[in-house]
This record gives C-alpha cells, structure tokens and sequence, in this order.
C-alpha cells in the first residue's frame, strides 16, 4: 500500500497536483505564482494571503510540489524555506511537498561545497541542522508519484523508485544530524555523499548528463 509520503493515489479522493520549482530565493516571485489560481474562476485558489502579509493554506482540495532549489540566487531563501515549511505545518497530513534539490544538497554537504556566499554555503549550523531534521523526519523528501508523472527536481533515464530514494534520503538526513553533533569535517560529510550515488551521484561528461541523479539529471538526458 502507498504511503501518502510517496504517492498521491494514497490521498482520499483525486486533489489536483500544483508543482512549483527553482524559487531560488525569489519568494515574492513565489508568492505571485502561487496566488495567480485565484484569477481563474475554474479553480478554487491553493493560497490566500492572511491579514499578517503571509501566505496561507487555503483549505481547499490540492496537493502542492515545491520541486526542489528553493535556495540561492535570491534575496530571501530564508522566506521561501519558510513559506514552504508553514504551509506544510497549516495542510492536511500529505499535502504539500518539499523536494531536495541540488542546491538544498549544497546545505546538505556544506563542509564540501564551493563558497559562493549564497544562503546554502554560509548558513550557520543551527539552519542546517534544522534542515536536515527536517529531512529525517520525512518532512524534505525527494520524489512524489503523481497521476501521470513522478515528480522530482531533476529526472531519471531508468526511472525514479519514489519509496527507495525516499527512505534513503531520511537516512541519509539521520546520519548527518548526528555528525552534526560530532565530528562534522569534510572527510565525514565526503563518506556520506559517496555512500548514496543513487542520490547524490553527478554524471558526464557534466554534472547533468547522462548516469547523473534524480536530483542532477538535466531533462534533455530523459529518454523520449
């Protein structure tokens, strides 16, 4: 039987999917996008915007897919981390998504990633130790098998196994957690990312070609 951490067919009934991806720090951009359902009177809206200026579940019958790099670039990854993480705490059990994405991996792997001075390499630890918590307890995951398509922030050229890469990714946040608390160096974080090629695993001639990740895969890899 699906769990409603995998797959929608686990939900009552058939709420529509609403995929969003690459905000990268652009939360105000987020919020437009997210509010524009309600211009259209076929659709009851996914968000409304509450008296305190922020966005709010809406209630209705929906499924909502943050598909993965939230973070970076923008001026707030911090908003858009958050706005993901409210409404998840405001809907029903299932209902709104939090994929990983390769620059939420760059949080994951800080100790290992390039100093670009943006949000994912120079958080401070209690921000990536609260993500990864986020993580072991399913709250970040990594694919979602919806009607017709399987939703991750990248693709796959076999195919994504949703429960697999799932419980592989709360794993994996489990074993960082505790570094987190312990020896944290490179050597360690360098253990972890190698142990999950499935995951994690970068392809060539480029990071995005063909043998990468469901969280590198560029979509001109995905076979026809």
């Amino acid at each position: 039987m699906a769990r409603r951490r995998d797959a929608v067919r686990a939900l009552d009934g058939t709420p529509p999917v609403v995929s969003i991806s690459d905000l990268h720090g652009y939360r105000a951009d987020a919020e437009r996008a997210l509010l524009a359902l309600r211009d259209h009177s076929d659709y009851d809206p996914v968000v409304t915007r509450g008296d305190d200026g922020a966005l709010h579940w809406a209630g209705n019958d929906y499924v909502l897919v943050f598909n993965g790099d939230l973070v970076d670039r923008g001026p707030d990854s911090p908003g858009c981390v958050d706005l993901a993480g409210r409404l998840q705490d405001e809907a029903p059990p299932g209902r709104v998504r939090y994929h990983l994405g390769n620059h939420e991996g760059y949080l994951l792997f800080q100790r290992l990633a390039a100093d670009t001075g943006w949000y994912c390499s120079s958080a401070p630890a209690a921000t990536r130790r609260a993500f990864l918590a986020r993580i072991a307890t399913e709250d970040v995951t990594m694919a979602y098998e919806g009607y017709t398509f399987t939703y991750s922030h990248a693709g796959s050229e076999t195919g994504v196994d949703v429960t697999r890469v799932n419980d592989r990714l709360a794993t994996v946040g489990a074993e960082l957690l505790a570094l987190a608390d312990g020896d944290d160096g490179p050597h360690r974080q360098r253990a972890v990312l190698e142990a999950y090629p499935d995951l994690f695993g970068v392809g060539q001639p480029h990071r995005k070609g063909p043998g990468a990740s469901p969280l590198w895969l560029s979509f001109d890899c995905l076979p026809a």
